[in-house]
This record gives C-alpha cells, sequence and structure tokens, in this order.
C-alpha cells in the first residue's frame, strides 16, 4: 500500500495517490472478511502438521479455498458494480474516480484471498518460511517494476483522452462540425488520418432539409443550436 501510494504520487499527482488510499482502504476492508480466516486455521493447520495429519491437513485447504472463493466472488463483483454508486455518496461528489478504483481494484480480492491460503494457512504453519519470504520479495520487485511501467502509460493514456474530449464541441451540431474539428485538432498537436478502408454513408443536410423545407427556418435552427 505505502509503496504503491508513494510510486503514484511521484510518478501521477498527489491527488491520484489520495483517491487511490481512499480505494484501497475500502477494499482492504472487504479484505478483512475474506482473509479472517487465516486466524483460525493457522494454529490448527500447525497442529496437525505436528501430529503428522496430513490428509486433515489437505482436506482444511480444500474447505479453505472452498470458502475463500464463495466469499471473494460475490465481493469482487459488488466493489465491480457498486464502487461508482458508493463512492460519490461516501466520499462526496469530487470523489467518483475512487469508485473507477474500487472497481479496479476489486479484482484482486479473489487472488490475495487465495493468496492468504496457500501462505498464511499452509506455508507459514508448516515451517515454510523462507519459501514464503522469497515469494513476497519477488512480488514486491514485480509490483515496482510493473508500477515504473504502467503508472506513466495509464498517466499518458489518461491525459490524451481528456485531451481528445476537448476537440469535440457539442455546439458545432449541424454547424460546419468538420471544418472546426479540424481547427480543433491542429490547435492541439493531433495528426488526423484518412482511411479509405472505411466507409461512411453521410447525406449532407438530409435530416435538415427533411424537417424544415424553407432556407430561413434552417438557418434558424442552426443558428439556435449555436446557442445552446
Amino acid at each position: 500500500l505505502v509503496l504503491n501510494k508513494v510510486m503514484i504520487g511521484v510518478l501521477d499527482s498527489n491527488v491520484a495517490a489520495g483517491y487511490f488510499q481512499q480505494s484501497d482502504q475500502i477494499v482492504r476492508l472487504a479484505l478483512s472478511l475474506v482473509t479472517a480466516m487465516n486466524a483460525v486455521l493457522l494454529p490448527r493447520v500447525a497442529n496437525e502438521f505436528k501430529n503428522k495429519n496430513f490428509e486433515l491437513i489437505e482436506k482444511y485447504i480444500h474447505k479453505s479455498v472452498s470458502l475463500t472463493l464463495f466469499i471473494s466472488l460475490p465481493v469482487m463483483f459488488a466493489l465491480f458494480e457498486l464502487g461508482k454508486v458508493f463512492a460519490p455518496v461516501y466520499f462526496g461528489p469530487g470523489f467518483s474516480e475512487v469508485g473507477n478504483l474500487m472497481a479496479i481494484e476489486g479484482t484482486m480480492v479473489v487472488f490475495i484471498g487465495l493468496n492468504s491460503v496457500v501462505g498464511w494457512q499452509y506455508m507459514m504453519p508448516i515451517g515454510m518460511v523462507t519459501q514464503m519470504s522469497t515469494s513476497v520479495s519477488v512480488g514486491a520487485v514485480v509490483n515496482f517494476v510493473l508500477n515504473v511501467v504502467l503508472i506513466p502509460f495509464f498517466v499518458i493514456s489518461s491525459a490524451a483522452v481528456v485531451k481528445l474530449g476537448t476537440v469535440f464541441d457539442r455546439r458545432t451540431f449541424f454547424y460546419m462540425e468538420m471544418e472546426i474539428l479540424s481547427l480543433r485538432l491542429k490547435s492541439l498537436g493531433i495528426k488526423s488520418k484518412y482511411d479509405n478502408s472505411i466507409k461512411v454513408f453521410h447525406m449532407q443536410n438530409a435530416s435538415t432539409n427533411a424537417t424544415f423545407h424553407s432556407r430561413i427556418k434552417k438557418i434558424r435552427f442552426q443558428g439556435n443550436q449555436m446557442k445552446e
């Protein structure tokens, strides 16, 4: 959590890091439901391992995996579907982006739940501490590398989407939209490309001519659209 938040703050912005922190708090709260069995099964598996009841350990792990999936899958879908509704209500209208992050982070609930079964309910009780520590260290390195690669990529992608969004203007409706679009693209430094493999059937002024038979009415209609 700390590493991700710091790297997002450095590679993106403090605002993005704040959004991530709020989202992560909700997801971690949901994870506490999924990983609650760790405190129960860890001493139980350790005791059965000491008594060499390996079949019983296998039975515990199978049941734990089933129960983890039974809990984590609905939690994941709940975060995915309800995040966009929950975030603005709980955090405020300016935090709708938190809901999108909750939907993305929600996918890790299942994987972290299964990881807790393998790590804390199996490897730790039977004494595979070294292997578990190694896997955690490797995971931290992979997480760091992916952060360095992906955080700037998503920042650039988001900036491109925002930049592209400024190109379009609803006030150009029925009024020189192609010319205005071309000028907006040039002013933003965005190149336009013609692809002759794509066919668009466009009937110039067809709907306007069918609705307004008078040239004066048509001009008035176009002028009213510009005022809105």
